[in-house]
């Protein structure tokens, strides 16, 4: 996993009897990029299945890479060759090919394992996205680090590995599932602030809750001066207030103690928008049973989602109005669930706390 400007085998004959070293000798070796980050996000719900799994990494060097091989806990079963498993996010190139266990051709020989081959182009110096599907055990794997966590390793077109990363963690196995319903904005336009509507279906009763947190993209940041800008549209939510120190954070915290019933809420808040948006232009929603709850990963967050962001310009496919309790589900297209190792949030500017942008309704 660590990059040498110079990497050679080294190997070491030794006397049978008192093991005293009689011999080196060196073979030169290939070079090798460990991944700039690496991380998985996904709903881990006991036993399910069809489980829609994102690989979100950075490449911090261009050394040819084209086929990425992907290997998760001991239990889980990968899939990626039926209608629409595969979703290509923030891959280059035309639609990537992709190998499963139970391929027709080229089949791997583990289910815990699938390829994914680029069409026509290689991986840059970039932050790259793409997603699959999974099957959940019923149980978290114990056994070694390798059995109970995720890896990558990137080959290029002569089947060297050229990145690889490994030990990346897999979501804690929970009983309670919850759905990214809808996702709507008013507007989406640069230098302008848009009002932002997360639905979120709770299919089951759920405890031990202390915060939801949105988590922005890269170059947007919140607009709520005031907790009272930040609204809950439907549903009665046990929630105690929010929290907006993070620029890039929304927080609603939870009741001590709190159950929070069955069925669908809606959240709204404001955002600035910027006139960059990232490759990785991911909103995510951390579910966390203590605080602070300001990211995707870490001992406190129960689950993270994520649903894939709009481009400047484009329309919501959902009038705001309109989502009821009956939408339980986003289109396929639309719904990433995830769990990460690294996410970086920023901002490319910082505005005056007197400052304040109208929403575009």
């Amino acid at each position: 996993e660590v990059a040498e400007d110079n990497p050679v085998w080294a190997l070491l004959s030794a006397d049978t009897v008192d093991e005293t070293p009689t011999q080196w000798g060196y073979m030169d070796s290939f070079p090798l990029h460990p991944l700039a980050s690496l991380g998985f996000h996904y709903v881990a719900t006991a036993s399910a299945t069809d489980v829609k799994v994102s690989a979100v990494f950075s490449v911090d060097v261009n050394a040819g890479g084209s086929r990425i091989v992907v290997q998760a806990p001991v239990g889980y079963t990968l899939s990626c060759t039926s209608a629409n498993s595969v979703h290509q996010i923030a891959l280059p190139g035309n639609t990537p090919g992709c190998v499963d266990s139970s391929s027709v051709t080229g089949a791997l020989s583990s289910s815990r394992q699938l390829r994914v081959d680029l069409n026509g182009t290689v991986l840059g110096s970039d932050d790259y996205a793409f997603a699959f599907l999974a099957a959940i055990p019923a149980s978290a794997t114990t056994g070694t680090s390798a059995d109970e966590t995720w890896s990558m390793v990137i080959y290029d077109a002569s089947g060297n590995v050229v990145h690889s990363a490994f030990r990346a963690p897999a979501q804690r196995i929970i009983s309670t599932s919850v759905s990214i319903s809808s996702f709507t904005w008013s507007a989406a336009n640069a230098d302008q602030v848009a009002l932002i509507t997360f639905g979120l279906y709770f299919n089951s009763t759920t405890d031990s809750l202390a915060a939801i947190s949105f988590l922005l993209p890269e170059y947007v940041v919140h607009d709520n001066r005031e907790a009272s800008d930040v609204e809950i549209l439907t549903g009665t939510f046990p929630s105690t207030g929010v929290s907006l120190d993070e620029a890039s954070v929304v927080t609603i915290l939870v009741n001590a103690n709190a159950t929070i019933a069955t069925g669908l809420y809606r959240f709204r808040f404001r955002v600035l928008l910027s006139s960059l948006l990232p490759e990785q232009n991911l909103w995510y929603v951390s579910l966390c049973d203590g605080t602070p709850c300001t990211t995707s990963t870490g001992d406190q967050v129960l689950m993270s989602l994520a649903v894939e962001g709009f481009d400047l310009g484009d329309a919501s496919n959902v009038d705001p109005g309109t989502v009821s309790a009956a939408a339980k589900q986003m289109p396929g297209a639309h719904l990433l669930s995830f769990a990460t190792l690294l996410i970086g949030y920023s901002s490319l500017f910082s505005l005056p706390h007197n400052w304040r942008a109208e929403a575009q309704e």
